[in-house]
């Protein structure tokens, strides 16, 4: 802070162009307000988490189906470019993890955890429960617990244009 030297009194004061808060006159570091920092946080927050939001989207999709008597049918360009979908059942239960395994051949599983119950995700190249961590093959092996058993399974057939899965689990 610049000061006149007041020749009457013999006191220096500041001069009255001088603002303390005056970032050009000033020789401390910018300051940065609370606002300023949320938003500059709330960016990095985003930029942080996008790639893992979009690659999540990217991989497994939600498909429709409809029913056919005891199968769901899918048709096969509900697929992701990866070859999983996550099939919605009309009974409002968990959805069944769809994944081409070859041109002709297909896996379906239940989703729910042989835990608790709870609904597993997909995470890379295996099925994750969020809730207790159990970990599954995309086929549905254990790969480790604390579940102690493998996902249901469901019987799967496929023509040129449609996904035929059996309602009812082969294995529960």
């Amino acid at each position: 802070m610049r000061t006149t030297l007041n020749t009457a009194s013999g006191k220096h004061t500041p001069d009255r162009n001088d603002h303390p808060h005056d970032v050009a006159n000033s020789h401390t570091p910018d300051v940065v307000s609370r606002r300023e920092f949320m938003r500059q946080a709330e960016l990095i927050g985003v930029a942080c988490l996008l790639p893992t939001v979009l690659a999540g989207c990217a991989s497994v999709r939600y498909a429709q189906s409809a029913v056919d008597n005891d199968r769901l049918v899918v048709l096969r360009s509900e697929l992701s470019a990866a070859g999983n979908a996550l099939i919605e059942t009309p009974d409002d239960q968990l959805p069944i993890f769809l994944r081409r395994v070859s041109e002709s051949e297909f896996v379906a599983i239940s989703t729910k955890c042989t835990h608790r119950g709870c609904q597993v995700e997909s995470a890379g190249n295996q099925l994750a429960c969020p809730c207790h961590g159990s970990v599954f093959s995309l086929t549905g092996e254990r790969l480790s617990g604390p579940a102690e058993r493998p996902l249901s399974r469901h019987t799967v057939t496929a023509d040129e244009q449609r996904i035929y899965i059996n309602r009812k689990a082969v294995t529960e």
